[in-house]
């Protein structure tokens, strides 16, 4: 059920720091880094998918149906989930707070960095990235950010060309779209004050 503010970003911090808690006892960092990047893929996923989105967000719903057929939509969604993140996103749906997932992603990457002083850098590309690029990005990022940094890498053929970068609440957008969206917005401004 949906609550008040401050009552989702208890939530969203508990099960947040549950996930890292959780990953930690499984492996360590290298864990941590894997979670946040499944989290990343769980995301994109949900925000992508209107009919998924609208399934995890409906209340309604998930009181009507059986706790078993939301164990079981929540399993075949998130396949790809360790079985510890896999967990938190079962409570999750079952408390009816599957509508939280974007900020617990959110949540989790801050309290990472704040606890291990780790970012995952999330790269959005028409083309996979080379070593050197990789590199590069990753480099530049830690520097900016002074911290580790781990690349999640995202194709997205819609930005056409370039790269967006979103890491610690801060985006750079280098995508075509983006240049050619700004083009068109000054063009259309110059053709109303001629």
């Amino acid at each position: 059920m949906k609550k008040n503010r401050v009552q989702n970003r208890v939530k969203t911090n508990l099960y947040a720091q549950a996930l890292i808690d959780s990953a930690k006892a499984s492996g360590g960092k290298d864990e941590i880094i894997q979670v946040g990047k499944d989290l990343e893929t769980i995301k994109y996923a949900v925000l992508a998918d209107s009919s998924l989105f609208r399934v995890l967000t409906d209340e309604n719903l998930t009181k009507s149906v059986s706790e078993e057929r939301v164990l079981e939509f929540v399993k075949t969604s998130f396949a790809g989930a360790c079985e510890s993140m896999y967990e938190i996103l079962k409570v999750m749906a079952l408390n009816g707070d599957a509508y939280l997932i974007a900020h617990v992603v959110d949540a989790y990457h801050g309290l990472i960095r704040k606890q291990f002083n780790i970012v995952i850098a999330s790269v959005t590309t028409v083309v996979p990235l080379d070593d050197r690029l990789r590199k590069l990005i990753s480099d530049k990022v830690s520097g900016e950010l002074n911290c580790e940094v781990s690349l999640f890498e995202h194709i997205d053929k819609k930005i056409v060309g370039g790269v967006i970068i979103s890491a610690a609440g801060r985006v750079l957008d280098c995508s075509v779209l983006t240049k050619l969206k700004e083009m068109h917005r000054q063009l259309t401004r110059f053709q109303v004050a001629n």
